[in-house]
Order: C-alpha cells, then structure tokens, then sequence
C-alpha cells in the first residue's frame, strides 16, 4: 500500500513537472492597447484559444501594400500583440490600428487589410474585466470613428 502511495506521488509530480514545462513552452500573446501617455497601458494575456483564433482571422484577411504611419497622436493608437513561443524563442509583434493589421517578425513585415476593422473590436473583447467600461466606449467610438 505505501508503495502505491509513493508511486501515486512521484507519478502526480511529473505530471504537474510536466504541465508546468509544457506552459513554459506554449506560445504566449500578451496584448497592450496602446492608449496612454505617461502611465503604463493596460495589458492582458491571450488564451491559447484566443491567440488561435486571432491567428485564424487574420490569415483570412488580405494582404496589401499600403504601410500606414503608426499613430503618433495622443489617445488611441491600436493594440500591440507581442507573441513569443519558449520552444524556439520566436517572437511576432501584430500591430492593429486604423484598419489595417501589421505582423512583424525578425526577417518581414506584412500588412493586412481590415476595413471592418474586426480585428480591433475582437481585441477589445478579450480585454474583459482589464478594463473599464468608460474605456471601453471610448475606444469603441475611436474605432468606429474611422470605418467606412
């Protein structure tokens, strides 16, 4: 019985070694709306769901040649998604603002068409509970400010 036991134990603690190494290695997606000046911006973290689903929707928007300028105004300039996978140390900065969505990482720069700017919305979505929702509104007529 005590053998068991002991077994029991050692098996749970590979498990939770183990979940703990395979997070370590999962790709992370922080996103940070670009917003204040002088104070830090609100951040938060993609699901491994949502970080899917945000690759999913921007593969199924066009590519274009139009580069806009980043925002240098005061207020709202977009989000920013930093993704970086443990396993390889990739990293990818996504872009969002204006309609147009950027994806960068160390050896292009591609840009999309978002006219919709679905992209925007969806991200504001996943902020939840991170931020308020006078924020909130704010950046929804911000974004609807410019749709066609």
């Amino acid at each position: 019985m005590k053998k068991q036991i002991g077994i029991g134990i050692i098996l749970l603690a590979c498990l939770i070694v183990g979940a703990g190494v395979l997070w370590l290695l999962i790709e992370k997606d922080k996103v940070e709306l670009d917003i204040f000046s002088g104070v830090p911006n609100p951040t938060w973290t993609l699901t491994l769901m949502e970080g899917s689903n945000l690759k999913s929707m921007i593969s199924k928007l066009n590519a274009t040649e139009i580069k806009r300028q980043r925002p240098e105004n005061l207020g709202y300039r977009g989000f920013i998604i930093q993704t970086t996978t443990a396993l390889f140390g990739d990293k990818q900065t996504i872009r969002a603002y204006h309609g147009i969505v950027e994806v960068e990482d160390a050896t292009k720069t591609v840009y999309y068409l978002d006219p919709q700017r679905q992209i925007e919305f969806w991200l504001l979505s996943t902020a939840k509970t991170t931020l308020t929702e006078d924020l909130t509104s704010e950046i929804i007529k911000e974004i609807k400010k410019d749709e066609p």
